[in-house]
């Protein structure tokens, strides 16, 4: 197994260099095959993972996902302030359709209306009702039947001058 050939991978540049950044350090290359202890496996893995965090890093930094993410969120906010544009658009249509008909619904029951039939019988209720109060008055005004007895007065004291 000391005869293997070690793997060298390299990622060729993007076209476009402010997509992704291109990173200055080297790639990793396994310079000879040796057998490795656990620390040297253990320390191998930790100088990998900071070289991807390290990598992760600047590639965050970078003015492109600042722009990338700057544009993310302004078509975000412009693609919902459109749909809520629409949502309102639609909502105002349909409670103005919805007005014109219950307009349209009153005018039709107004001309088709017997306004002369209508008239005679709000006349008829009301003058049932004045009757009704007409009635109870009277009836309270109307002395009963039965006479009264005239209420006595007390007798007034005869002043010393009277007599």
């Amino acid at each position: 197994m000391t005869d293997e050939i070690p793997i060298k991978i390299i990622v060729p540049p993007e076209t476009d260099a402010e997509v992704i950044p291109v990173l200055e350090e080297a790639p990793l290359l396994a310079e000879r095959p040796s057998r490795s202890t656990g620390a040297q496996v253990k320390q191998t893995a930790v100088a990998a993972g900071q070289q991807v965090a390290n990598a992760a890093q600047k590639a965050w930094r970078t003015e492109a996902r600042r722009k990338v993410t700057r544009g993310l969120k302004r078509g975000t906010t412009a693609a919902a302030a459109k749909g809520s544009k629409l949502v309102q658009d639609k909502v105002v249509a349909a409670a103005e359709r919805q007005a014109r008909e219950q307009a349209a619904a009153v005018q039709t029951r107004l001309k088709e209306m017997d306004w002369k039939a209508e008239a005679q019988t709000g006349a008829a209720k009301t003058l049932r009702w004045l009757s009704a109060r007409l009635s109870s008055l009277a009836a309270r005004l109307t002395p009963t039947k039965e006479p009264t007895a005239p209420i006595e007065t007390p007798p007034t004291p005869s002043s010393p001058q009277d007599s």
